[in-house]
């Protein structure tokens, strides 16, 4: 969270502090973050309720992939498709194979 927010080095620096988000002064401490968040639950990560805003109590949660995948910027994007171009995105980012690949309990 902190790298991919205060580090331009950071390969995720562009999707993250390279659009303004940023994490709260709170969390800025290791400790001040595990208290408001807890421990991080078994099969979960920390996910931004708004994808738009910050790193802050108010604006996140811990959740499975694909709970996840549910808000996703990416699919934010594709709201503003025609259905074929949608259909062409889709099939040229093999979205729709890495999502089924990530749902487990898919068969």
């Amino acid at each position: 969270m902190k790298q991919r927010c205060l580090n331009p080095k950071s390969t995720s620096f562009k999707n993250y502090g390279g659009r303004g988000i940023t994490v709260c002064d709170r969390w800025l401490k290791f400790e001040n973050f595990l208290s408001d968040m807890g421990e991080r639950p078994a099969g979960k990560t920390l996910d931004r309720k708004e994808v738009d805003k910050n790193y802050e109590p108010s604006n996140c949660k811990w959740s499975t992939e694909a709970e996840q995948d549910v808000h996703r910027r990416k699919r934010a994007r594709i709201e503003q498709f025609t259905t074929t171009e949608l259909i062409e995105e889709l099939i040229k980012g093999n979205y729709i194979l890495n999502f089924l690949k990530k749902r487990k309990d898919l068969k």
